[in-house]
């Protein structure tokens, strides 16, 4: 046999073979359907996130016009229910005048002290204190250690507010250090007399 003659045979082999047609092979359709659908759903997921994002910034939207209206109309008090969309919400009054602001951060201090309504949630609790200004958290820090040193007209009184804006650290300090005194006080009062 000549060296022509085999490689004739084997072009003519080449030839014969038809081209690769991927809509042919039942394995490449699948794939490629299988992508397709995986496509459309992380569409739909992205859609999805997308409508809960614009659901939840307008629950926070209609929640800051109410506790400002609330705030307005000097009606911001203990009986206003803490909602879970109150930290959020919390960031679309920067802006507004500040005596009103200054309202609804005395409400949201003594909501998250007293952890009632949407703040007895610990998530929720967590969510709001890691939003708020610390002069906010500082507030409801003092007012939870007045509370819990049986000085309940701490809530009731403007002087954990006026101190918190005027003195955050010190107001922390404050809290701190009144829940020390409890915490050994208690302590001190549990160990058996010696």
């Amino acid at each position: 046999m000549s060296k022509g003659g085999s490689g004739s045979g084997l072009l003519g082999l080449v030839a014969s073979v038809s081209r690769y047609d991927p809509a042919g092979d039942p394995v490449a359709v699948a794939a490629l359907e299988e992508t397709a659908r995986r496509e459309r759903a992380a569409r739909r997921a992205r859609e999805a996130a997308d409508q809960e994002a614009r659901d939840r910034r307008g629950r926070a939207l209609r929640r800051a016009d109410e506790l400002l209206d609330l705030a307005r109309a000097g009606a911001l008090d203990d009986r206003v229910p803490s909602a879970p969309e109150d930290a959020a919400a919390w960031q679309w009054l920067r802006g507004h005048p500040r005596n009103t602001v200054a309202r609804v951060d005395a409400w949201m201090a003594r909501a998250v002290a007293s952890r009632a309504g949407a703040m007895a949630d610990p998530l929720t609790r967590a969510a709001t204190l890691d939003v708020l200004p610390r002069r906010v958290t500082a507030h409801a820090a003092l007012l939870e250690a007045l509370a819990a040193a049986g000085c309940p007209a701490g809530q009731d009184s403007a002087f954990p507010g006026v101190l918190a804006e005027a003195a955050t650290e010190a107001t922390v300090e404050l809290a701190a250090w009144l829940t020390a005194r409890r915490v050994a006080g208690a302590v001190g009062s549990a160990a058996p007399p010696g």
